[in-house]
């Protein structure tokens, strides 16, 4: 057995003076959970369940705070988890139980990506870059078959100031590049006055 000699609390977290002459540091909120007190003896097998309770706690907390700056794919969030070392099965637990709280959420994440990047780039490319995030062909494509593609090429023509363009064939390859179809392009671009 292990008896916990000290418990030195510091912001949030706690440094454990045990009498195996170790010192662990874990959260507040994982001691109170556990209900941790000078005196507790613990057996080996306990701190190792604390030790990696402790670690799992660290990076859904860490996940969580990612998350409350920026949408993440489910793909970016599970990726983030194996960066920490967890094992599968806990990075399952996690991805559920932020997937079930609505927290990591491909259809949210999508509809964000393109508010943010269609007034730049064109269907094609961003769908490129969303399926390389892990984000589902099908998701994606339902969500842009929605916007209206006129819109969306006089969007990206008016973000880079195509109408000071005045050869036609570069206003063009401009839109191509950013990831526009050649008959979207020919169907709205010959509207446009020159």
């Amino acid at each position: 057995m292990i008896q916990i000699l000290k418990i030195n609390r510091k912001n949030n977290s706690a440094n454990i003076l045990l009498s195996n002459d170790t010192i662990i540091v874990l959260s507040l909120e994982l001691v109170c959970f556990e209900l941790l007190y000078e005196g507790l003896e613990i057996t080996e097998e306990h701190l190792d369940y604390l030790l990696k309770k402790d670690k799992v706690l660290a990076a859904k907390n860490s996940l969580f705070n990612k998350l409350s700056i920026k949408y993440l794919s489910l793909k970016e969030s599970t990726s983030f988890l194996y960066s920490k070392k967890l094992s599968d099965e806990d990075i399952h637990l996690i991805i559920d139980d932020f997937v079930q709280k609505g927290y990591i959420n491909d259809y949210k994440y999508v509809v964000s990506y393109l508010d943010i990047k269609k007034k730049m780039e064109g269907p094609l490319l961003l769908k490129h870059k969303l399926l390389a995030k892990g984000i589902k062909e099908n998701l994606i494509n339902d969500i842009i078959n929605n916007i209206d593609i006129n819109e969306w090429i006089k969007t990206v023509y008016d973000y880079y100031n195509l109408d000071s363009v005045l050869d036609y064939k570069k206003a063009y390859n401009k839109l191509y590049t950013k990831g526009f179809l050649y008959s979207d392009i020919i169907n709205l671009i010959g509207g446009f006055n020159y």
